[in-house]
């Protein structure tokens, strides 16, 4: 049957001409995806569910964060400066900016970017750390590749982008995250009370944590700026009644800073505003507040309002009681909030961050943050008689309330060195809370919110006290002549096994136990405030910090050949060792790939022709320097040396008049470095096709960058058929089938007989000449055609002499002849000028429609039972060398 089917394919190959299409992929740059995803994983979960597209329409507000430089050398020199005992400001304005801060060119290239994509840039900050556009999202959609999606989870809706956004590679590699693609809501870490139970006033809580100390030597925040990090307006109006109400003077009026707008009312988002304020004045009422008060409570809002903050650089003490469990952000918009601590830690900023109020089933950020201070929660009685703490365990989860002290492991941030591994995870990540303080709604402090008065907990409101202590810590500190404390982990924890901190040692969040020392529920503890601000009242550094070693320069890099590139540079004084960087995109990622202590570097096993970004810095006692700026090269491309068909091309025999086919040619290239490759050649590639004229061996040259190779291929004049009808098929044994014949299924038998029972089969085309089956050759003679016993498509019969001779008479001359036996009698069959049984070579004979004889070859006396006589009519059937009837039966007369 293969030969069957090839003829049905040459068939279709005759009928069918395939046009391609064509899809114009023209595009002027290439885009690619963030370096880390920005995309919720929250998508994954399974009861997330989409229910339609965002309205192409609709107006939206998105953050472009761009990346920090040299972020990994911001980080050791902070690590460098605490752990040197140098507090607050680790790096100036000036140099933050010309070394640590997005540069003015990334800056000036992504706001081209965001413009030329018809987006409105509708705010920038000095830092250069954000760009905030706003458009359609139609528009913003086109410009970041992605498609806007509303989602259902729990009953709340929300729109986020499902695959990662595309950006111009040249500007990929400054951006950070995109803000804004999604607006899932953050949750605040408040904590009503049900119970009814008397809530504390704000001397209870400062007479048990002993605010009243400090207090009794002048300090009450007086000088210190305190940001409340918030969503949502309040009633100024409520702020007064309250401090009216407990004879708590503040010093300074609240300066509000509203950030994307007007903030607008909520019940549950201007509570969270209203009790921040009240809980950080109430205990350090001297302190000036900066409210920084967001419009609305999602990440967007969130990544704008701590730009600001770090941008404004104001404030000394940062409070805020928002956030998620980290697998709601995006690994992108970590990256960009950490970026934004890593920068407020480096202007002496301290952030105090709650825990949340989820127990271990949420680990919330930002307070995983490394640059961040996390604030727990704890469940704290008075005794009536002296005010003092009477018990203090740490606030146990509840499942009916399904609350308790936010803690756990982060998944994404390591273990800073400050944090020891003495709990029973000994995780080699970050782990939360890292302080306490009362926050159990069963021993609620009293917030007066709305024009009445509230019993509230939750870490929400642990969280301001907490910088309300550091309020106090920093006012003693200025009164000492001192800077703000800044990043105060490192400093918190050095005091963990002294009597600062209040060791809780009961209680649950439900995986995590207290434990004595550290532990996942309530931190070092809660804490003794006095004693907190004479322990940090008075730190200075006591060693010098080392400045960090000064960066190399006259980096140069040059290629030595395909797959190597020498690297030199001028040595650094107090440079210990140097580390190399490589990226292959200027403003991509660098990897380190080599720490050498010369000053010269060969950087092996490159591709070739490919370009290459370097850069060094130098490591000295005080840890690594600077980056050098980046340096290029390209590595050399080998040269083609010779080309070699290594597979020919698969039509080799032309017609006159045909096209170039170099369909199957496989041309390989050896080149200088004695590699291979397999060229890219085309009909451009090769001269010498002529098929104009007919050639026995034209000779074809092949040439790729100066190197040629020949092969040869015949033209010929095809002889068109002059008999015989066009698209028919050929068999060698006389048979000749038109194809639509051949085709048709209900004479498969007879055609599978034909090709068994055939050598050679040829093929008339529709252009009228012969190609051989098998070989695919054009007959240039006709003559070894048989003589054919042609059958049109109706199966009607014709017969045509060999050569494609003329049509032929149908009959033909049997020659019968009969003889006595002595049983039966002997008949002898014989055809001479065959034509309707030109492939017959056996008989035999039938009388009155009974066989009478067993098959016998032409010409042989057979035995026929019973005996005939001369004249006698017979019938005879003929058969093929094979055995297979053909024709009709004849009726012969017995000679």
């Amino acid at each position: 049957m293969k030969k069957a089917l090839t003829i049905i394919t040459l068939l279709i190959n005759f009928l069918m001409i395939v046009h391609p299409a064509f899809a114009d992929t023209t595009q002027n740059q290439t885009y690619v995806p963030l370096a880390v995803s920005d995309v919720t994983p929250l998508l994954s979960q399974s009861d997330v569910i989409k229910t339609g597209d965002v309205e192409p329409d609709k107006l939206l507000n998105i953050t472009i964060s761009l990346k920090m430089r040299n972020k990994d050398t911001l980080k050791q020199k902070i690590g460098l400066a605490h752990s040197q005992g140098t507090y607050g400001r680790v790096v100036s304005d000036q140099d933050l900016a010309n070394s640590y801060l997005p540069d003015e060119t990334s800056h000036s290239k992504v706001i081209d970017f965001l413009k030329s994509s018809g987006l409105q840039i509708t705010k920038t900050y000095n830092s250069r750390m954000a760009i905030q556009v706003q458009g359609s999202a139609q528009s913003i959609e086109n410009a970041f590749n992605v498609t806007l999606s509303y989602y259902t989870q729990n009953g709340t809706e929300f729109f986020a982008n499902s695959s990662e956004p595309q950006l111009p590679s040249d500007i990929a590699g400054f951006i950070e995250s995109i803000d804004g693609l999604n607006n899932i809501p953050l949750k605040s870490s408040i904590a009503d009370s049900s119970n009814g139970t008397a809530a504390f006033t704000p001397q209870q809580i400062q007479k048990a944590y002993d605010f009243t100390s400090a207090y009794a030597n002048h300090l009450n925040g007086q000088g210190v700026n305190l940001a409340i990090a918030a969503y949502y307006s309040y009633n100024q109006s409520d702020i007064s009644y309250f401090l009216n109400n407990f004879g708590i003077t503040a010093t300074n009026p609240i300066s509000l800073i509203p950030i994307d707008g007007t903030p607008q009312r909520s019940k549950s988002g201007s509570e969270e505003t209203t009790l921040d304020i009240e809980s950080a004045l109430s205990s350090a009422p001297g302190a000036q507040l900066l409210v920084y008060d967001g419009d609305n409570s999602d990440s967007t809002t969130e990544t704008d309002e701590f730009t600001q903050i770090v941008d404004d650089g104001k404030a000394n003490i940062v409070s805020y009681s928002w956030g998620l469990d980290e697998s709601e952000y995006t690994p992108s918009q970590l990256n960009a909030m950490d970026s934004l601590f890593l920068a407020g830690a480096a202007k002496g900023m301290t952030f105090l961050i709650a825990s949340g109020d989820d127990g271990s089933s949420e680990i919330n950020y930002p307070a995983t943050d490394p640059y961040v201070t996390a604030v727990g929660g704890t469940t704290m009685s008075i005794s009536s008689s002296s005010g003092q703490i009477s018990s203090e365990v740490g606030w146990s989860y509840s499942n009916l309330t399904q609350s308790g002290s936010g803690g756990g492991v982060s998944s994404v941030f390591l273990k800073p060195s400050w944090q020891p591994g003495t709990t029973l995870a000994n995780s080699s990540y970050r782990m939360i809370p890292d302080v306490a303080l009362n926050a159990d709604p069963n021993t609620a402090y009293s917030i007066y919110y709305s024009g009445s008065w509230e019993q509230i907990g939750g870490t929400s409101v642990s969280t301001p006290e907490w910088a309300a202590i550091f309020a106090l810590v920093d006012q003693s500190r200025s009164n000492n002549g001192l800077g703000s404390i800044g990043l105060a982990n490192p400093d918190l924890y050095s005091l963990a096994s002294g009597s600062v901190f209040h060791d809780i040692t009961s209680g649950s969040n439900g995986e995590y136990s207290c434990l004595p020392g550290y532990d996942m529920v309530t931190g070092l503890g809660s804490v003794d405030a006095d004693k907190l601000v004479n322990a940090l009242a008075t730190l200075q550094s006591t060693t010098a910090v080392d400045e960090p070693v000064a960066t190399p320069s006259g980096l140069t890099a040059t290629p030595v050949n395909t797959t190597q590139v020498n690297m030199t540079w001028s040595a650094v004084s107090g440079a210990n060792s140097y580390k190399v960087y490589r990226s292959t995109s200027s403003t991509g990622s660098y990897t380190q790939i080599a720490n050498p202590t010369t000053t010269s570097f060969s950087d092996t096993g490159l591709t070739q022709n490919t370009t290459y970004y370097y850069k060094v810095s130098a490591v000295g006692t005080s840890g690594e320097g600077l980056q050098s700026n980046p340096v290029s090269a390209v590595t050399l491309q080998a040269t083609l040396q010779s080309i070699a068909i290594t597979t020919p091309a698969t039509k080799l025999n032309y017609n006159i008049g045909d096209s170039l086919d170099i369909t199957g040619l496989v041309v390989t290239g050896t080149y200088s470095d004695g590699s291979t490759e397999v060229e890219s050649i085309t009909a451009a590639n090769v001269t010498g096709f002529n098929s104009t004229i007919a050639a026995t061996n034209q000779v074809l040259t092949i040439t790729e960058s100066g190197q040629t190779v020949t092969y040869k291929v015949q033209i010929v004049a095809p002889v068109p058929v002059g008999n015989i009808p066009v698209g028919t098929v050929i068999f060698s044994n006389g048979q000749a089938l038109d194809l639509g014949y051949a085709n048709n299924p209900t004479h498969a038998a007879e055609v599978t007989q034909d090709v068994v029972s055939s050598g050679e089969i040829y093929i008339i085309t529709f252009a009228g000449y012969v190609i051989n089956n098998s070989t695919g050759a054009i007959l240039t003679n006709l003559s070894v055609l048989p003589a054919v016993t042609y059958k049109d498509a109706s199966g009607n019969v014709e017969h045509f002499a060999s050569g494609d001779g003329p049509e032929v008479s149908t009959s033909d001359n049997v020659v019968a002849t009969v003889s006595a036996s002595t049983v039966g009698s002997l008949v002898t069959i014989n055809i001479t000028n065959p034509v309707t049984f030109v492939a017959a070579t056996q008989f035999q004979v039938y009388v009155n429609g009974a066989a009478t004889s067993s098959k016998a070859n032409l010409g042989t006396a057979m035995t026929v039972y019973p005996a005939q006589v001369s004249g006698s009519i017979v019938q005879v059937e003929f058969f093929n060398a094979v055995g297979t009837q053909i024709g009709t039966t004849q009726n012969v007369t017995l000679k």
